[in-house]
C-alpha cells in the first residue's frame, strides 16, 4: 500500500513537470513559427507580411517574456525585427522605424553577450554602422530648423544611448557634444551645463580627421577607417583638427555665471585657470569674480595681464580707468587709463564719455570750492569760475566726441545740455535737452 502511494506521487510529480514543460514549448513553438514566417517574408521582400509576422512575435514575448523564448528563436527574433524594420525605414524614412531597428540591433548584441554566444552578431555588425549612420544623418538635418530642433536633440540622445548598451559599449562623445549645442540654442541651461561637464570630465577634444576626397576636405569618421582609405589610395593629405576642450571650458564657465551657479562657476573657473592661465576669456571670467566681490585690486591685477598680453587694447584700458575712477574714487588714474583707451582706440565711446565725466566732476569740486570763497574775495572767486568753466569745455569736448560716435545715446545727449547751461549757453542747452527726451 505504501508503495504504491509513493508511486502515484511520483506518477504525479513527473505529470506536473510533463505539463510545464508542454506549457513552455507551446510558447516556443508559438513563437518561432511567426519569426520564421517573418524571415521567409522579407526574404521574398513582402515588407508588410513580413513587419505583422513579427509584430506578432513580439506580442508574444512581450506577453510571456524573453525567458521563455528558447535562446536560437530569440536571436533569430531580434534579428529578423531589426533586419525588417531598417528596411521598413529605408522606403519610408520614418524615424520610428531606425529607432525599432536600432534597438532590437544593440538588444541581440547585448543579449549575445549575456549568454555568450554570437550567433547573427556578424550579421547584426554589418548593418548597425549604417544605421548608426541613418540616425546622425537624420539628426543633422532637423538640427538646422528652429522648429526641429527639440527632435534633433532627442534623435541624438537616442543615438547615445544605444551605443551606450551593453552589446555596443562605445561612448559617443560626438553625439553628446551635437546634444550640447542643441541644448545651448534652444536656451536649456539644465542640459547645457550637464552635457558640458559631463564632455569635460570625458576630457572630450572634438579633434576630427579629415582628408582630400574627390578635391573636396571631408571628414573621415574614425582613423581606423582613414589608414584603409589611404591605403587603398581613395583619399589624401589627412588632417586632425585642432583640440576644443579649451573652448568647452569657457562655454561651460559662460553659462554657470549666467545661470547664477556661483559654487559652480568658482570651482570650474580655477581647474580652467590652471589649464589654460593665459587664455583672455578665462581671465575676463575671473576679472567679473574680483568685481562681484568687491576685489578691485585683484581686478585690476587681473587686467595688468590681459594687457601685458596685448597693450594696445582698449576694453582692457578702458576697464582699468573705469575701476580707478568709479569703485576706487581715484579721478586721476581714471583719466589716465581713459585717455590711454582714447588713444588706442578714437572712437571708444564709453572712454570718451567717461573722460568727459571725469572734468565735469573736476568742475564741481571747483564750484564747491568758490561757495567756500567769503564774499569779500572776488579775486579768487573769479579764478575758481574760470577753471570751472575751462574743466566744463574740456568735458564739453570729450562730450561732442562721444556724440559722434553714438548720436542717439540719451545720457551723453542730457550731459551735453547741462554743460552748455553752466556754461551759459541756454540755445544750445535747450537744443540738447529736447533731442534727449
Amino acid at each position: 500500500m505504501k508503495t504504491t502511494e509513493n508511486k502515484n506521487m511520483y506518477s504525479k510529480a513527473r505529470l506536473l513537470a510533463l505539463v510545464g514543460f508542454i506549457g513552455l514549448s507551446a510558447t516556443s513553438f508559438a513563437q518561432r513559427p511567426e519569426v520564421t514566417s517573418a524571415a521567409i517574408a522579407v526574404d521574398r521582400g513582402d515588407l508588410a507580411a513580413a513587419q505583422q509576422h513579427i509584430d506578432e512575435a513580439k506580442a508574444i514575448v512581450d506577453e510571456k517574456g524573453p525567458s521563455a523564448v528558447s535562446e536560437s528563436t530569440l536571436q533569430k527574433y531580434y534579428y529578423r525585427r531589426s533586419e525588417i524594420y531598417y528596411k521598413m525605414y529605408a522606403a519610408s524614412k520614418d524615424i520610428t522605424s531606425l529607432n525599432e531597428a536600432i534597438e532590437n540591433a544593440t538588444a541581440l548584441l547585448a543579449y549575445n553577450k549575456a549568454v555568450d554566444d554570437d550567433d547573427y552578431t556578424d550579421d547584426i555588425m554589418e548593418l548597425l554602422p549604417t544605421m548608426f549612420s541613418d540616425m546622425s544623418q537624420t539628426a543633422a538635418v532637423y538640427s538646422q530648423d528652429e522648429a526641429t530642433r527639440a527632435d534633433a536633440y532627442n534623435i541624438y540622445n537616442d543615438l547615445y544611448n544605444f551605443k551606450k548598451t551593453d552589446g555596443v559599449g562605445q561612448i559617443d562623445t560626438t553625439s553628446l557634444y551635437y546634444m550640447t549645442l542643441l541644448a545651448s540654442q534652444m536656451k536649456d541651461t539644465a542640459r547645457t551645463i550637464e552635457h558640458y561637464k559631463q564632455l569635460l570630465e570625458m576630457g572630450y577634444k572634438g579633434r576630427q580627421w579629415t582628408a582630400m576626397y574627390e578635391g573636396q576636405r571631408t571628414p573621415i569618421e574614425s582613423k581606423e577607417m582613414l589608414d584603409i582609405y589611404l591605403e587603398r589610395e581613395i583619399v589624401s593629405d589627412p588632417e586632425l583638427s585642432p583640440s576644443i576642450n579649451e573652448e568647452l571650458w569657457i562655454q561651460a564657465i559662460y553659462w554657470m555665471n549666467i545661470s547664477g551657479r556661483k559654487a559652480e562657476f568658482n570651482e570650474y573657473l580655477a581647474k580652467a585657470m590652471e589649464l589654460y592661465p593665459d587664455n583672455s576669456d578665462l581671465v575676463i571670467f575671473q576679472l567679473q569674480d574680483y568685481l562681484d566681490s568687491e576685489d578691485y585690486d585683484g581686478a585690476l591685477a587681473n587686467l595688468e595681464t590681459l594687457r601685458q598680453a596685448d597693450p594696445g587694447n582698449a576694453l582692457y584700458l578702458y576697464n582699468m580707468g573705469f575701476i580707478h575712477h568709479v569703485y576706487k574714487e581715484d579721478r586721476d588714474k581714471g583719466l589716465e587709463f581713459y585717455d590711454l583707451a582714447i588713444q588706442a582706440d578714437s572712437t571708444h565711446k564709453d572712454a570718451l564719455y567717461q573722460a568727459g565725466l571725469v572734468y565735469v566732476e573736476y568742475s564741481n569740486v571747483k564750484a564747491d570750492a568758490m561757495n567756500d570763497v567769503p564774499s569779500n574775495k572776488q579775486r579768487e572767486y573769479d579764478a575758481l569760475k574760470k577753471e570751472k568753466e575751462d574743466l566744463l569745455k574740456k568735458a564739453l569736448e570729450y562730450f561732442l566726441l562721444a556724440e559722434a560716435q553714438d548720436p542717439e545715446d540719451k545720457t551723453t545727449l542730457q550731459s551735453l545740455a547741462k554743460v552748455y547751461y553752466q556754461l551759459g549757453n541756454a540755445e544750445k542747452a535747450l537744443e540738447y535737452n529736447e533731442k534727449s527726451q
